[in-house]
């Protein structure tokens, strides 16, 4: 599935919070329903709604890793795979 982080979720997410990360704003916008974005994965709901973990793509972590270290970050867009539910 391709994910699209804009501008504005780069300017207004919070990088902290599970909920207002500018990664679960693009995932929820994209229509992934998650219990948020933890470090470098999303909690996916499975067929029972237990959570599970979904590991972002490299480059999503390294836009990351460089975001929380205040780093200048640009918008980007992601293909990742979702499990079959």
């Amino acid at each position: 599935m391709k994910i699209t982080l804009t501008s504005h979720d780069v300017h207004n997410g919070r990088l902290w919070d599970p909920d207002r990360n500018p990664l679960g704003w693009a995932l929820r916008r994209a229509g992934v329903f998650h219990y948020g974005v933890v470090g470098t994965v999303v909690m996916l709901p499975d067929e029972r709604d237990r959570a599970i973990r979904v590991s972002l793509p490299k480059r999503v972590a390294n836009w990351l890793s460089r975001a929380r270290q205040r780093k200048a970050v640009r918008p980007l867009s992601f293909e990742l795979s979702l499990p079959q539910t």
